[in-house]
């Protein structure tokens, strides 16, 4: 036999060696999301969130829980994770995890030591949701189902994902960009946060998706602000908005301001935000301007004013950029007195645009933040008026 031949043969004998690593999908779980809370006997008190794949089928669903939570107590997630078959008889497999909910409790304590074990890890992508849970356990966020998506931290995954491109409301942070941000010298981390509104124990039953009002249901909540490991305190969902704006991640939004009294409303669906940020320091203080260009559609318009005038428009426009100045300089202000938190990464373009004078700022940051002048320049322009043009008020001005 030749040696061609038996080359031949052996590398067809490497491509017939089959998965070595394959599991049966019999044999595994697919594990969605994880909870961390703080334990009562030991430091953790991890819980995993796993499908119920029989419930996910509507041919063979019976009507059962669509998933199931173990939880334990252990003093580092590795140990849990790896002995969670003291409760459970299949393998975990967590490439597939959509979302890790934290306890406040917890963050302000470990913080680092168990993010550690997730940036780590080969079997845990990077590219899920990392999220707090303010007012109640982890763990109970994961045993809330409901109608749309019937596994909870599905459900979650996607309700952060349309809030980030319907309103701007969460700042989509994965486990890469908290651990970044978090490390980083001229910035400080926001992540979002969430509640349990309603009757928890009846909303963890598998009757709360078969009521049209749910006994329970999971809330975004404000963000969490984080220094030093720490939460320091919470924004609302506009100044969420806003800082979006400000790093040029705003998808969509809607605004609304008073045109004629407190009462009356004229509101647009902004379609397109675009943000630049210049940064350099002048005689010993850093100067930054944010520029945001808006490109909007009325929605709402109750007010009487004749919107065949092109003079309509232009008001309407001058009523919304002094609204969304005002707005984010006190978001600015805001951050700059009462928190002394830099959310807005100024001090990372600082360094990249200024490095020269970042130098004496990298050991703290935070005294180059106080001192900081920021300028806003907010234009938007109002293109459409919908499907129609003036509304059904008769006595336009």
């Amino acid at each position: 036999m030749k040696w061609r031949d038996v080359l031949s043969i052996l590398l067809v004998c490497c491509l017939l060696a089959g998965c070595w690593d394959r599991k049966e999908l019999s044999q595994v779980s697919l594990v969605t999301g994880i909870a961390i809370d703080k334990g009562e006997e030991q430091k953790y008190r991890v819980s995993v969130e796993v499908i119920n794949p029989t419930e996910l089928n509507t041919k063979t669903a019976l009507g059962e829980a669509p998933n199931i939570v173990f939880s334990f107590e252990g003093n580092t997630i590795a140990e849990l994770l790896h002995k969670m078959n003291v409760g459970a008889a299949q393998k975990f497999i967590y490439s597939h995890m959509r979302l890790l909910a934290i306890s406040e409790e917890v963050v302000n304590e470990t913080l680092l030591d168990f993010l550690d074990f997730f940036e780590r890890n080969r079997q845990v992508r990077s590219d899920f949701n990392l999220v707090l849970v303010r007012g109640n356990h982890a763990e109970d966020i994961l045993k809330v189902p409901s109608s749309e998506y019937k596994v909870s931290s599905l459900k979650i995954a996607v309700q952060l994902i349309q809030m980030f491109r319907g309103w701007g409301g969460d700042p989509g942070t994965r486990l890469d960009d908290f651990i970044r941000i978090l490390t980083s010298k001229g910035q400080v981390p926001v992540l979002a946060t969430l509640d349990i509104k309603g009757d928890i124990k009846k909303g963890m039953t598998v009757d709360n998706f078969k009521n049209v009002t749910p006994e329970a249901i999971v809330k975004l909540e404000p963000l969490a602000i984080f220094k030093n490991s720490q939460v320091i305190g919470y924004l609302t969902l506009e100044d969420t908005r806003n800082l979006l704006m400000i790093q040029n991640k705003l998808k969509q939004t809607y605004i609304g301001v008073p045109c004629n009294g407190k009462k009356n409303i004229v509101g647009v669906h902004i379609v397109k935000s675009v943000a630049d940020v210049s940064a350099k320091e002048t005689k010993d203080v850093p100067k930054f301007h944010v520029t945001i260009r808006s490109v909007g559609v009325l929605e709402e318009v109750a007010c009487k004013r004749d919107l065949l005038d092109h003079k309509t428009f232009t008001d309407y426009e001058k009523l919304f950029n002094k609204k969304m100045d005002t707005d984010i300089k006190q978001l600015v202000k805001k951050m700059q007195t009462e928190y002394k938190a830099d959310i807005f990464g100024f001090g990372e373009l600082l360094r990249e645009n200024d490095y020269k004078h970042f130098k004496k700022y990298q050991n703290d940051w935070t005294k180059g933040f106080e001192k900081a002048e920021v300028s806003v320049d907010f234009h938007v322009t109002i293109t459409r008026t919908g499907l129609k043009q003036n509304g059904y008020k008769t006595d336009i001005k």
